[in-house]
C-alpha cells in the first residue's frame, strides 16, 4: 500500500434480524392503516428515494460467498454496506458491515467479526486493488417508507419497499415489506409479524432483493430446490444449544424451497422432495430433543407441520408414482408384441394419475402463497429462538452422552423389528422401514459425533436398507392404487394397470433376496457413537 492509498476502514459485523414478507399492491393502504402501526408508532413515517448499486467481480466470487457488496444514496450521503448470512443464526438472519463513504464504488473495509465468510472474499474487500475488480452488477431504484414502531423495552423497524431493480438490461418490480429488529427481544419481532399477519395476505419471502436481482441478470431462471446441510454439532455442546442449531438448519431449508415449488411447479420435483424432507427432519428434531422440549407450544406446532406434510405428501407420491412405478414399465416393454395397447393404455394412466398430480400441486401452491404457512414458519422461528422451552431443567446437559443414549435405544429398536426378517409380512416390512427411518434421521444429525470414517459406513448401510424396504413398500402401495384404479376405468386403462402391478411384482424376488444380504451389511456395521478402539 503506497502513501496515496488510503487504509482500508474496519467495520465491525452486527447481527441482523429481519423478516422479508410480500403483499400485494392493492392492500399496501391496508397494511399502512393497520392498528397496530399506530399503537406502537414512534413517530411518523419516513419516505426516501433510495439509489443502490451492487458489485461482484466477473467469475461472481461474492456471490459464491453468500456475499453482497452495495453503495446506496438517499439524497443526504452514500453508505457503503457488506452482507452475509450469518452462519449461527436462523434463515432471517444475516451480517452486515456499514461503513460511511465518498465514492460511487466501493472502497478497502477490514471486516472484523467475519470468520464464517471466505477469507478470500474478506481480503480482496480489504485491498484497493482487488476492489479494481469488482463491477456494477445491478441497480435499484425504489421508495422505501420506514415507520419506527416500538415500546419501553423493544424497537423494530418496518419499511415498505416500492420500486424496480435493472439487471442484464431486464427490469422487475420490486414490492415488499421488511420488518427489522432494531432493540430488544426477537420475540417482540416474531409477535408483530404474527400480528400483522392475522389479518393481512402477507406470504414469506425468504428471497434477499440481491439474489432476485441475481436470476434477473441471469435471465430470470427459477431458483434451485435446498437441500439438506450438514449439521455441524459438538460432543460438549449444551442439548439446548444443539436443538437450536439442528432445528435452523431444518427450518431454514424449509423456508429456501417455498420459492423453487411455487415458480418449478411440477415440472421439478425436487423441491416438494427437499421440502418434504425439511419437514420430517424438523418433525425428528422435534423427537430427538423431546424430553428437553417442554412448553404448550409444541404439540399446536406439530398439528400444524402435519397439515403441511399432508399436502406435500401426496404432490410427492404421485411424483414418485409416474417417475418409478409407470414410466419404467413403458421404456421397458416398448419392444413386446403389445405395444401399441400397451403405449395407449399407459398414455391413458399417465393422464390420469398427472390430472391428480396437477391438482396437488395446485393445493400445494395455495398454501405455501398463504398467510397459514406464513404465520407457521414465523411461530416455528419464534419458538426456536424464544420458546417457553428454553427454561428446561435438562438444557445444559452435554450433547455426547444424551445422543448416545439416543442412539443406542432406536438402533434397539431396529435389530428387534428385523428379526426373522425373511418372515415378515408387508405390514411388517412397513414398520420396520418406519423404525429404520427413525434411526436414520438421528444417525444424519448425530453422525458428525464419533470416527468420520464409522459415521460414514453406518450411515451408508442405513441408507441402502431404507432404499430396498421403501422400493417394496412402493410396489405394494402401487398394487393397491392399480387395483383401485382398474374397477373403475376403461377396459384399456385396467388392461395397462394389470401389466404395470405384474411388470414390478415381477420384480419382488430380487429385490427380497437383496434385503437379506443389506440387512447382515447392517447388523455387522459398528455403531460409530461407541467406543471404536
Amino acid at each position: 500500500m503506497d502513501a496515496k492509498t488510503p487504509p482500508p476502514d474496519s467495520a465491525a459485523g452486527t447481527p441482523e434480524r429481519e423478516i422479508k414478507l410480500r403483499l400485494p399492491p392493492a392492500r399496501l393502504a391496508d397494511l399502512k392503516a393497520h392498528p397496530v402501526l399506530a399503537r406502537h408508532a414512534l413517530g411518523a413515517p419516513e419516505t426516501r428515494q433510495l439509489t443502490t448499486t451492487y458489485f461482484d467481480t466477473p467469475d461472481g466470487l461474492l456471490r459464491a460467498a453468500g456475499a453482497t457488496v452495495r453503495v446506496r444514496t438517499d439524497g443526504r450521503g452514500r453508505v457503503q454496506t457488506v452482507k452475509a448470512m450469518n452462519p449461527a443464526g436462523t434463515a432471517f438472519d444475516r451480517l452486515e458491515w456499514e461503513t460511511p463513504t465518498d465514492r460511487d464504488t466501493p472502497r478497502p473495509v477490514r471486516l472484523e467479526g467475519a470468520e464464517g465468510l471466505d477469507p478470500a472474499v474478506v481480503a480482496r474487500l480489504a485491498d484497493e486493488t482487488g476492489l479494481a475488480e469488482l463491477k456494477p452488477v445491478f441497480v435499484m431504484e425504489m421508495a422505501r417508507t420506514q415507520h419506527q414502531l416500538g415500546g419501553e423495552d423493544w424497537a423494530v423497524e418496518l419499511a415498505i419497499d416500492h420500486g424496480e431493480v435493472r439487471a442484464g438490461g431486464r427490469r422487475a418490480p420490486i414490492a415488499e415489506v421488511e420488518l427489522e429488529l432494531k432493540r430488544g427481544s426477537v420475540d417482540r419481532l416474531y409477535a408483530l409479524a404474527l400480528e400483522l399477519a392475522a389479518d393481512l395476505p402477507l406470504s414469506l419471502d425468504p428471497e434477499t432483493k440481491a439474489g432476485r436481482a441475481w436470476r434477473l441478470a441471469a435471465g430470470d431462471p427459477p431458483p434451485a430446490p435446498a437441500r439438506a446441510k450438514a449439521v455441524p454439532l459438538r460432543l460438549d455442546e449444551p442439548l439446548g444449544e444443539a436443538f437450536q442449531v439442528a432445528a435452523r438448519g431444518c427450518l431454514g431449508q424449509l423456508i429456501a424451497n417455498q420459492r423453487p415449488i411455487l415458480e418449478r411447479g411440477h415440472g421439478d420435483p425436487e423441491g416438494v422432495h427437499q421440502m418434504r424432507v425439511a419437514v420430517r427432519r424438523l418433525r425428528s428434531v422435534m423427537g430427538l430433543f423431546g424430553p428437553a422440549l417442554e412448553g404448550r407450544e409444541l404439540a399446536p406446532l406439530k398439528d400444524e407441520l402435519r397439515w403441511l406434510n399432508g399436502l406435500l405428501g401426496p404432490a410427492r407420491d404421485l411424483d414418485v408414482f409416474i417417475a418409478e412405478i409407470l414410466d419404467p414399465v413403458g421404456a421397458a416393454l416398448a419392444d413386446s408384441a403389445d405395444r401399441a395397447t400397451l403405449a395407449d393404455g399407459l398414455e391413458r394412466l399417465r393422464r390420469h394419475f398427472a390430472q391428480r398430480r396437477l391438482a396437488a400441486y395446485e393445493d400445494l401452491s395455495a398454501a405455501l402463497s398463504g398467510a397459514r404457512f406464513t404465520r407457521l414458519v414465523v411461530r416455528l422461528a419464534r419458538w426456536i429462538d424464544a420458546g417457553a422451552w428454553q427454561g428446561g431443567a435438562h438444557l445444559a446437559e452435554p450433547l455426547g452422552p444424551y445422543a448416545g443414549r439416543l442412539l443406542d435405544k432406536r438402533a434397539r429398536k431396529v435389530l428387534k423389528g428385523g428379526r426373522g426378517l425373511d418372515q415378515l409380512d408387508e405390514t411388517g416390512r412397513h414398520e420396520l422401514r418406519l423404525t429404520i427411518k427413525k434411526l436414520r434421521y438421528a444417525v444424519d444429525f448425530f453422525v458428525g459425533l464419533g470416527p468420520r470414517q464409522a459415521g460414514r459406513d453406518y450411515l451408508a448401510a442405513l441408507k441402502a436398507l431404507q432404499q430396498r424396504l421403501g422400493e417394496l413398500n412402493d410396489i405394494a402401495v402401487a398394487r393397491d392404487l392399480l387395483h383401485d384404479l382398474a374397477g373403475k376405468s376403461s377396459a384399456e386403462e385396467a388392461w395397462a394397470a394389470g401389466m404395470v402391478a405384474g411388470w414390478h411384482a415381477a420384480r419382488l424376488p430380487g429385490l427380497q433376496s437383496g434385503l437379506g444380504a443389506e440387512w447382515a451389511t447392517f447388523q455387522q456395521t459398528p455403531p460409530f457413537w461407541r467406543d471404536q478402539g
